[in-house]
């Protein structure tokens, strides 16, 4: 795939072979810069490499007031060159110019995946910079996608999982093949409710919760998100004693944000099942799925 400015005095393009697909920690980016002139000049340096950017929102204790804790959410911003090499040193470019330069650079093992939350923020680019000794210098940079990959073998036996809440009115449990999904896979299985007294719920319903958590200021940040929302009925009665089973069954979106953790940050999936009734507290069950962007090939 290739990437380039229109015509210009100084034109810079990039070619990333296999871009229109997600990169993995340890795979190799071979990437063509080419540099074409139209017009000469002095350059004082130009230099290409693959750069992480992290964008997190922390979280820290500013005190009280009107004794209420004040919290301050500040973003803090991390930039980290994996690879940078200089193309060229100050140097006097000739009219017609036309250089291509291959260059070669790996993601390294355990690299933390591209995300795009609410409140964390992190990418992978390759990036190209022409400082030139009069004028305004030139940047180039193409966005890569680096994914962790499903970890191979998460088939399990269809066993039941799930925490439930106001588990003393009904007993919930998600009956599940694997937890671990990706990107377009359906994810399906049944909702198992035992009531213990008789239940009248307004609905029954399955949500998928994506869970951001930045832990790098002086408290956690958490910002929760309700990604998808499956009716699986409507008005009903559960009686005590007889158990009822729900089917479900709906395609797996990530919306840019895998499952993750490191140090500073983690990217989380809840699948929730809950019983909403008029005048009591709702019943509920959660499991924590894990979510990714692809498995890897071969």
């Amino acid at each position: 795939m290739i990437f380039a400015h229109s015509k210009k005095p100084v034109e810079i393009a990039i070619e990333i072979d296999g871009a229109e697909n997600p990169f993995f920690a340890g795979d190799k980016v071979k990437a063509t810069i080419t540099l074409t002139t139209t017009k000469g000049g002095e350059v004082k340096t130009m230099h290409a490499g693959l750069l992480f950017h992290s964008r997190h929102q922390s979280a820290s204790k500013a005190g009280k007031k009107d004794d209420e804790e004040v919290i301050n959410h500040p973003w803090v911003e991390h930039e980290e060159w994996v690879a940078d090499e200089e193309l060229l040193g100050k140097a006097e470019l000739a009219r017609g110019l036309n250089n291509a330069y291959h260059l070669e650079w790996q993601i390294p093992a355990g690299a933390t995946p591209s995300y795009r939350g609410d409140i964390i923020q992190q990418t992978y680019k390759v990036v190209v910079e022409l400082d030139r000794a009069e004028g305004k210098g030139l940047k180039e940079e193409v966005e890569l996608q680096v994914v962790e990959p499903a970890p191979p073998g998460n088939e399990l036996r269809q066993r039941s999982y799930g925490k439930g809440k106001n588990a003393e009115d009904a007993r919930m449990q998600f009956e599940l093949l694997k937890l671990g999904f990706v990107e377009g896979e359906t994810l399906a299985g049944r909702l198992l409710v035992e009531p213990y007294v008789d239940i009248e719920a307004r609905s029954i319903q399955l949500e998928l919760w994506r869970i951001e958590t930045v832990t790098e200021g002086g408290t956690p940040n958490v910002k929760p998100h309700r990604a998808q929302t499956h009716a699986l009925t409507g008005i009903t009665i559960l009686k005590k004693g007889e158990p009822a089973t729900y089917e479900f069954s709906f395609p797996v979106a990530i919306e840019g944000c895998p499952a993750f953790k490191d140090a500073k940050a983690k990217g989380s999936w809840l699948l929730k099942a809950i019983i909403t009734r008029p005048l009591a507290l709702d019943c509920e069950v959660e499991q924590e799925v894990y979510l990714y962007g692809a498995y890897r090939q071969g």
